[in-house]
């Protein structure tokens, strides 16, 4: 078998996909935020009003075609902890006292977990400028609007949330304890899912070949009333590549790793039965999803630059999927060289070294052999004739 040296990129979760709106309006054009907004359908603007500064959008910023940004101009002005969460939100949104539906044409939202579209995404990006001081304090995220007890056109009720899921992105002075808290400390306790040698068990992103690992930290709190029902999922950035400024991540395997992960967590009694309990049901309602700061101390500039929904994926970019529900395998692995694909028909095959080298690629084979390689890990980058794309870690002995 001849093997094709080239130049090709690993595209599973994250993709640069088509170029942005710059965050740049031009003054006639410029709205300043003093409350809440729904610039338009199913994509709101949520100030904060402990928050100082200025938060504006443009034309160019929320339509359809781009979904929602903002640009917060960030001033320190409450003498207390967190600030607020400024955030564009797509789904269901509470503004001037009414809370407004999603359109799940626009949004897929509201929608029962059971029923999100395998395909369902976002595309969100977020930069900042001015934000590195020592003084400056701040962290950008993904907050999941759940909804456990209500109906498809209800509105979520903050005490009842009882399941919530955020991503953390970039962030500055900004840290998270990657060890288990297993005894109550400020009425919380929390536990990560880890690999049987104790080694955070990552949730892993890749981008043009760069892997970008998560921890997953399941979260109990102790004697703070209402919020005792509730389970808190944090995925956090670690290791050297830290978190992309661009992703586009597939919400139903997301939300499915959360349920899935909790086996790999030393969660204890009764802490676990309310993991199992709360933790992505069939029926729990997704009704909005945010993309905000919080914001600490400090002045700096903090963009939403895009935020957008695809109810039924975005097809510039290859959806990943988790090891357990690859519908190709790959096998043996680990091999001495020889992989064999079964599954469905291959069209392309492209292997990556851990450092997203792209080393060889092959069209329309079911199998590969790859013993030339050196022994270790690799990455095979496989796209098949129905147009989805899988990505398996391989080893060659």
């Amino acid at each position: 078998m001849n093997h094709t040296l080239l130049v090709c990129s690993l595209f599973i979760l994250f993709s640069a996909g088509e170029p942005k709106a710059q965050n740049v309006c031009d003054e006639n054009d410029k709205i300043v935020l003093s409350s809440r907004v729904i610039p338009f359908s199913s994509y709101a603007l949520i100030p904060s009003s402990n928050v100082g500064g200025s938060m504006f959008y443009c034309s160019a910023m929320m339509n359809a075609n781009h979904g929602g940004g903002f640009q917060l101009d960030y001033i320190d002005t409450y003498d207390g902890g967190m600030d607020g969460y400024p955030n564009v939100r797509a789904g269901g949104s509470k503004v001037g006292g009414q809370w407004i539906v999603g359109e799940k044409a626009v949004v897929g939202m509201p929608v029962q977990i059971k029923d999100i579209h395998p395909n369902m995404s976002f595309v969100w990006e977020s930069t900042q400028t001015n934000a590195l001081d020592a003084d400056d304090k701040w962290m950008s995220s993904i907050n999941f609007i759940f909804d456990i007890n209500g109906s498809e056109t209800s509105e979520p009720i903050n005490a009842e949330r009882d399941y919530d899921l955020v991503v953390k992105a970039q962030s500055h002075n900004f840290s998270d304890d990657l060890n288990d808290q297993a005894e109550v400390l400020n009425n919380k306790i929390y536990f990560f899912a880890r690999n049987t040698d104790g080694s955070l068990k990552p949730y892993e992103l890749t981008l043009d070949g760069l892997v970008y690992t998560y921890a997953i930290r399941y979260k109990f709190f102790v004697d703070t009333g209402d919020k005792d029902d509730k389970a808190h999922i944090k995925l956090i950035p670690y290791g050297s590549n830290g978190a992309p400024s661009v992703a586009n991540i597939n919400i139903k395997h997301l939300i499915a790793t959360t349920k899935d992960y909790i086996q790999y967590a030393a969660i204890p009694e009764p802490y676990l039965s309310l993991a199992h309990e709360k933790i992505a049901g069939d029926n729990t309602w997704l009704k909005a999803i945010a993309a905000g700061y919080e914001v600490y101390t400090g002045e700096s500039t903090l963009k939403v630059d895009q935020f957008k929904l695809y109810p039924e994926g975005d097809n510039t970019t290859s959806i990943f999927h988790p090891e357990n529900e690859k519908r190709l395998s790959v096998y043996p692995n680990p091999s001495n060289g020889l992989f064999y694909i079964k599954g469905a028909r291959v069209e392309s095959i492209a292997v990556f070294n851990i450092q997203g080298q792209c080393l060889c690629r092959e069209f329309y084979a079911q199998e590969l052999d790859l013993s030339f390689l050196s022994a270790g890990q690799y990455y095979m980058q496989l796209t098949t004739t129905l147009d989805y794309t899988e990505v398996h870690k391989i080893q060659v002995l």
